[in-house]
């Protein structure tokens, strides 16, 4: 990807710093929407609803905080003052091709801990979610026979019964 997009810097069209800062931001979309969609995955069990759910979450971190503060200066005239479009990766990468002083950098700072608290997030939720809960493995294992106390596992976890 990055060799198809340095074309333009060989042609003379960007500079240097201009391709770098794409690149980066483009890369910082692609782990953020990784990350929304292990994070909704791990609170997810149904496939669909996770898909519309990452779709929805991408959506909220791509559009909802520039809204937000455009909103904002609709009301209160005062000048465009991004507080909430750094957490926007579609913002990250608008201002990276901008030429003079942008919030780039505190843009990408930003960009980074939303994502990196989605995974920590996904990380701490996982173990609670990732397996059947308790009430229709309890039916399940009772049509077959089967007994045990099912909710040990959860008690070892730390995970709260239901």
């Amino acid at each position: 990807m990055f060799p198809i997009l340095a074309i333009t810097l060989l042609m003379g069209g960007v500079t240097g710093a201009q391709f770098w800062k794409t690149a980066l931001a483009l890369v910082n979309a692609l782990f953020l929407s990784l990350v929304a969609g292990l994070f909704v995955s791990a609170i997810s069990r149904d496939s669909q609803k996770a898909l519309a759910g990452t779709l929805l979450l991408l959506a909220l971190l791509a559009g909802g905080g520039p809204a937000v503060d455009a909103t904002i200066d609709a009301i209160q005239p005062r000048g465009f003052s991004p507080v909430l479009s750094l957490s926007s990766p579609v913002y990250l990468f608008m201002t990276a091709d901008a030429l003079g002083q942008t919030p780039f950098w505190t843009g990408l700072l930003v960009n980074q801990a939303v994502a990196w608290l989605l995974l920590g997030l996904a990380c701490l939720l996982l173990p609670c979610t990732w397996q059947e809960k308790v009430g229709s493995l309890q039916r399940r294992r009772s049509v077959w026979g089967i007994g045990g106390n099912l909710a040990e596992p959860n008690a070892r976890r730390g995970c709260a019964e239901d």
